[in-house]
């Protein structure tokens, strides 16, 4: 029997071990992460994690995923006024690149969102972005289509005002470009 030989078997086999716990130790380090509020740590954790895991092991992974992007979208949206729309659209985005599971509701929170600023830029008088946002908002949520379409005829409406206005005004040349500018946003209205 060769010593070196033996000790290079149990060397092998302490390292299949270690490889085999490396999952479950990140997984414990995720839930560390977790558990002290450091929400982007914990996902780094947990992604590791699922790299190498057993399928027992991802079920739970996945569940904790899961569980962080809600925590995301929900803070996402119930602290939209302290935080603004565009931190919670990151927040969203992050939220959504955790998991599939989650990709509905994210759009769905990303689609309202993208309503309530584009009601910002339409109350602003920029109907451009406000037509942009809204357009972003269905785009992620087409169930919204009736309210889409309330919102577009708005900001045409809108601009239609504006170039009326300037035409009463005697405003011609800014009549024309609001004119020009809607045909821009909705050529459709060219005809």
């Amino acid at each position: 029997n060769n010593p070196v030989h033996v000790k290079r078997i149990k060397a092998q086999k302490m390292l299949e071990f270690c490889k085999e716990q490396k999952p479950y130790q990140e997984y414990e380090n995720g839930n560390n992460a977790f558990k002290s509020y450091d929400l982007d740590q914990a996902a780094r954790w947990y992604e590791s994690a699922l790299l190498t895991s057993n399928p027992e092991l991802s079920f739970e992974i996945i569940i904790k995923q899961k569980e962080i992007g809600t925590i995301l979208l929900d803070s996402a949206f119930n602290h939209l006024e302290s935080i603004g729309f565009n931190k919670s659209e990151k927040l969203i985005r992050k939220a959504r690149a955790l998991t599939p599971d989650i990709e509905d509701k994210a759009d769905r929170y990303l689609s309202k969102i993208y309503l309530l600023k584009g009601d910002v830029f339409y109350n602003a008088k920029n109907y451009d972005v406000a037509l942009e946002n809204y357009n972003k908002a269905y785009k992620y949520n087409p169930k919204i289509r009736s309210n889409y379409i309330v919102k577009v005829r708005q900001v045409t409406n809108a601009i239609l005002d504006e170039a009326n206005k300037a035409k009463d005004n005697g405003d011609i040349l800014f009549a024309l470009s609001s004119l020009k500018r809607l045909i821009e946003l909705r050529p459709e209205l060219e005809e």
